[in-house]
């Protein structure tokens, strides 16, 4: 039996093929309660803390970025990051995503984006400033290990590399 990747899907080959369709990922801005009719927003819910009730958010129908927009994803480990709680998940987009992630932020200071995978509402960050550099950090209690965040970028279609702490003088 041997593996084969193709084109972000993965293939096991023997006797019997299987495929596996990469989970999808989407960053759709968010809504108040009163802006969500007019903007014909989606529903979703949100648990942001462990035991926490979930929340409702109102979502973009339409995501201003996705999985095409997407050119890498990096994995700090956890014990490698500055609070060692979670892993730290750098999303690099590509040239065109991050011409619309910079567009998109510049013009939603102080609003929260939806990071969406499959269905659910994984987090919802607050744009503080403009990303201006291409790339998005997630860390969530949602992806706690270092395992949860290769197959969180594994479940993207992604092969994510890991980045190593810089050396200490």
């Amino acid at each position: 039996m041997r593996k084969v990747f193709l084109a972000g899907i993965f293939l096991l080959v023997g006797a019997t093929l299987v495929c596996a369709k990469a989970k999808d990922i989407k960053f759709c801005l968010t809504y108040t309660q009163e802006e969500a009719k007019a903007a014909k927003a989606q529903k979703g819910s949100l648990v942001a803390r462990p035991g926490e009730k979930s929340k409702d958010v109102f979502v973009a129908p339409e995501p201003f970025l996705s999985n095409k927009d997407i050119q890498s994803i990096v994995i700090t480990k956890k014990e490698e990051t500055a609070d060692k709680d979670y892993p730290r998940i750098e999303i690099i987009f590509t040239e065109e995503g991050a011409r619309v992630l910079k567009e998109v932020t510049e013009k939603n200071l102080r609003k929260t984006v939806a990071v969406i995978v499959g269905k659910e509402v994984l987090m919802t960050p607050y744009v503080v400033f403009p990303l201006a550099k291409g790339r998005m950090f997630l860390t969530t209690w949602k992806i706690a290990t270092d395992e949860a965040a290769e197959k969180f970028a594994s479940d993207l279609g992604f092969t994510p590399t890991f980045q190593s702490p810089e050396p200490k003088p």
